[in-house]
């Protein structure tokens, strides 16, 4: 009976000796690299400020999500993801999304968030109402994959997704309160059937201070901000056509001129 036994243990050693995961395994571990430094070239050094960065990186197939994280980090940063035993053979896209997280002074709020909407079969980059609109969305990547080899690691680099635009008030007063009007339009689609963009109009205020950022998505020369001011209970609001300044776009609201 011994002897029956050590047939047995060697009969199985001698198999998972020969065992190749490449060729008796339709599953893989999924490795992704995400560089998000190209997303960030347009903001001047000095208004990054040690921004936190929020990265997700998303995996699904068809309309189906199958997989995701989120790492918090530096914006000049590399990062690493692995997605463990998947099946090989299937074919996958590959998501991935940077937003900047907001400063102290907001006790560290995210400014988006991804939310998911699995009956209108999308997903949603959704502005928070308190979001102040500045250094929001970053960048997003994509890539479709046939299937995964296993000894790839599949890269992705996030490619801005608006131009930053300096906001100036000419007179500001430290008492002004400011909030712009943003349109929320930012739709992540699941497959070809997915939802239209929705699209909500949204004020955010602006944080104290003098001049502020704001993301802008399309061309900006074809951009109109609007800003209400609030100064001593009274309201003024002005719509503005950003201007090249150099290598940044800049509005300048002069709302003592405004008639």
């Amino acid at each position: 009976m011994r002897r029956f036994g050590t047939v047995i243990l060697l009969l199985l050693l001698c198999a998972c000796s020969r065992f190749d995961p490449d060729r008796d395994s339709n599953l893989a571990d999924l490795h992704v690299s995400v560089q998000a430094t190209a997303a960030t070239a347009d903001f001047p050094e000095s208004e990054l400020g040690g921004a936190l960065l929020k990265l997700y990186i998303l995996v699904y197939r068809a309309d189906t999500l199958v997989v995701g994280k989120t790492v918090v980090g530096l914006p000049q940063e590399s990062y690493s993801f692995v997605f463990p035993r998947r099946n090989k053979t299937r074919p996958y896209v590959l998501q991935a999304y940077g937003s900047f997280i907001t400063g102290e002074d907001t006790q560290h709020t995210d400014v988006w968030s991804i939310l998911p909407r699995k009956r209108l079969r999308r997903l949603r980059a959704e502005r928070l109402p308190h979001s102040f609109g500045a250094r929001d969305w970053l960048g997003m990547d994509e890539t479709r994959l046939d299937g995964i080899d296993r000894t790839e690691t599949y890269r992705l680099t996030l490619r801005p997704l608006g131009k930053p635009c300096r906001l100036q008030f000419e007179g500001w007063r430290e008492t002004d309160s400011y909030s712009v009007t943003l349109e929320d339009k930012t739709v992540i689609k699941l497959g070809d059937e997915g939802e239209d963009d929705y699209v909500e109009v949204l004020n955010p205020v602006l944080p104290g201070g003098n001049p502020a950022w704001l993301c802008l998505f399309g061309d900006p020369s074809q951009t109109e901000i609007t800003v209400t001011r609030e100064r001593a209970g009274v309201t003024n609001t002005l719509t503005v056509k950003p201007v090249p300044e150099g290598n940044q776009w800049q509005a300048t609201f002069d709302f003592d001129n405004n008639d």
